[in-house]
């Protein structure tokens, strides 16, 4: 079962250097993924941060080592 983390901020910067930041755990441990940008209608974050200038950084994991589902604000 896929498990995600998703840290949620303001900042288009800021969601873009999280990436960048976790780049170096794809291939290492469990994580398969990492996307940002802005959150538009993304599935994977509840609607109540779609379309109000919200970005996001979202890890996949392959594993459930982190929780199902995790929400970060940064």
């Amino acid at each position: 079962m896929t498990g995600y983390r998703i840290y949620l901020t303001k900042s288009n910067e800021v969601a873009m250097l999280l990436a960048e930041a976790n780049r170096v755990k794809i291939g290492t441990g469990s994580v398969v993924g990492i996307s940002y940008g802005s959150v538009g209608k993304n599935h994977k974050i509840p609607a109540i941060y779609h379309d109000d200038g919200w970005f996001y950084c979202l890890l996949e994991y392959s594993e459930l080592s982190r929780p199902e589902y995790e929400i970060v604000f940064a």
